[in-house]
């Protein structure tokens, strides 16, 4: 099945953002943040991240140590020793350069990467991806914006027939009526 990867779901400009902080752990100022990206691991690549705060002036610190915890990664990194230093950083995003992104295997997209291109269905044109919709256990569900309104489309192998992230293209083949199942019902004539 093809799988969308996260990492890039908050790209912006040349940075994309592999996690955001959303607390304080522990008491030597590391701190817990919600991953954008696939999984922990990715924080092994790296020797220092950009810190984007909600307000206020980026900054690089040397990422010291990474590990998983109830979902989240716990982030210690260099000059941040408090809970009153991390607490700063509450809300800022976890960036790395664009030229630092993981190339994706075989068969997987970055999300974002799919954002704004056409679907296509047995040749029509559907409309463009505008986000998705993350299922547990079941293929991720493209947001495609139409001119009828917005459309769920499964990102499942069996309908994917062909992605070109360069010319901006989804090629599938839906189920009769699939594209159809989201739009609104057409308003009752009158007798």
């Amino acid at each position: 099945m093809p799988q969308p990867e996260q990492e890039s779901a908050a790209m912006q400009g040349d940075w994309v953002a592999l996690a955001r902080i959303v607390k304080p752990q522990g008491r030597h100022g590391e701190m817990a943040a919600e991953l954008f990206t696939d999984g922990v691991e990715r924080f092994s690549q790296l020797q220092r991240v950009v810190l984007f705060p909600v307000a206020g002036a980026p900054e690089i610190f040397p990422l010291e140590r990474a590990w998983p915890h109830q979902g989240r990664v716990v982030l210690a990194l260099g000059g941040i020793g408090d809970i009153d230093a991390a607490r700063r950083w509450v809300g800022a995003e976890v960036r790395v350069p664009l030229a630092e992104r993981i190339v994706p295997a075989p068969g997987r997209y970055f999300i974002s990467d799919l954002r704004g291109c056409t679907v296509w269905d047995h040749g029509r044109a559907l409309g463009q991806v505008s986000g998705w919709t993350e299922l547990p256990g079941a293929a991720p569900l493209l947001e495609v914006a139409s001119p009828d309104g917005e459309i769920l489309i499964p990102f499942a192998a069996a309908y994917l027939r062909r992605v070109d992230l360069t010319a901006r293209r989804i090629e599938m083949d839906l189920p009769a009526g699939m594209a159809e199942v989201n739009h609104p019902d057409p308003p009752a004539g009158r007798e």
